[in-house]
């Protein structure tokens, strides 16, 4: 068993890097297991960040048949006249691979 100021020491921990990560504007949410001797942090980025860095860094999506189905750099206006292809993994628009490429920099 952790003595208190082990356990201390790691919720500071905790905090101290979930706080790096809200710096930065990311959505981070904590969950704890049944038993509260777990915790799981899932974090995510806001849809208008994963815009802008598409669009500042020529992500390339699926455009949809209507738009001529190529890969094309992401741009809002063309976001504006939904001309991209749903993601095949139940994302709006960035699939979990995008989302990943454009947060890793």
């Amino acid at each position: 068993e952790m003595q208190a100021s082990e356990v201390d020491f790691i919720n500071k921990t905790r905090e101290r890097v979930l706080g790096k990560f809200r710096a930065m504007n990311l959505n981070v949410d904590q969950l704890r297991n049944a038993e509260g001797t777990k915790i799981f942090v899932k974090l995510s980025a806001p849809d208008a960040m994963l815009r802008y860095e598409a669009e500042s860094r020529c992500i390339r999506l699926r455009l949809k048949e209507d738009y001529g189905g190529a890969l094309c750099a992401f741009s809002q206006d063309l976001d504006d006249r939904e001309a991209f292809e749903k993601s095949a993994d139940g994302f709006e628009l960035f699939s979990s691979t995008k989302q990943l490429e454009i947060i890793d920099g």
